[in-house]
């Protein structure tokens, strides 16, 4: 089906399309956690997929009788507490970061003004699939022509090294015991340049992300 008779080359579409089945097929979204690792044994109806979620934007709109300085504050606080020496831990890594975004590392904010801009940064991070079990919560980032972003104006450069930062912070301030598990749904013929990359290296260098949950758009289309 195509509108105009134009293709629509968008990630979101492309997204959408294969995904929204799994919104509305326990079954499917019981699928995908088992290949992210859940146990075959999962509950199918403790299985919830979201697109496109801003979860911290979303958690502070719920919550607006607290000031935003204050968010700023205790974000801030769970940030330092996580992941106080990412940015060494970026910088010695030995991955190929460009030069240009190293240079704008600003991971430490301790001024009212990099607090805010770390909370603004995550307030705008956008998630493309998110998925939540009782112990642990997916996030998805979905690429088809486009790569994996690096914006040098943030506190968190780059994009699903900030998109786990965001998650692992989100969890930690609603105090709830959930492990987060990234995933990232690729072209098959781009899986080894992107595994290539050095956020995606840099996330299985530490753990944070498997290689096999570098997944291909075929095996999503498979689910459905």
């Amino acid at each position: 089906m195509t509108i105009l008779g134009i293709d629509n080359r968008t990630e979101n579409w492309k997204t959408a399309s294969h995904f929204a089945p799994l919104v509305t097929s326990q079954d499917r979204r019981k699928a995908l956690a088992v290949r992210l690792g859940e146990p075959n044994s999962v509950d199918r109806r403790s299985v919830r997929l979201e697109l496109f979620w801003k979860g911290v934007r979303d958690y502070i709109a719920a919550n607006q009788d607290t000031a935003r300085a204050l968010w700023a504050e205790r974000f801030v606080e769970s940030y330092d507490r996580l992941f106080s020496t990412l940015a060494v831990e970026i910088l010695q890594s030995g991955r190929p970061f460009r030069q240009e975004t190293s240079r704008a590392f600003n991971y430490n904010p301790h001024s009212s003004d990099a607090q805010r801009r770390l909370l603004n940064n995550l307030s705008n991070t956008e998630i493309d699939i998110v998925m939540e079990t009782r112990g642990s919560l997916y996030i998805g980032e979905a690429k088809d022509e486009s790569g994996l972003d690096a914006k040098a104006e943030y506190v968190l450069v780059h994009q699903i090294i900030r998109e786990y930062v965001m998650a692992r912070i989100l969890v930690d301030q609603k105090g709830v015991n959930k492990r987060v598990v990234p995933f990232v749904v690729v072209n098959a013929e781009d899986r080894g340049a992107v595994l290539a990359t050095a956020q995606v290296g840099f996330m299985v260098d530490q753990k944070w992300l498997d290689k096999d949950h570098v997944l291909t758009w075929s095996e999503i289309a498979d689910l459905r």
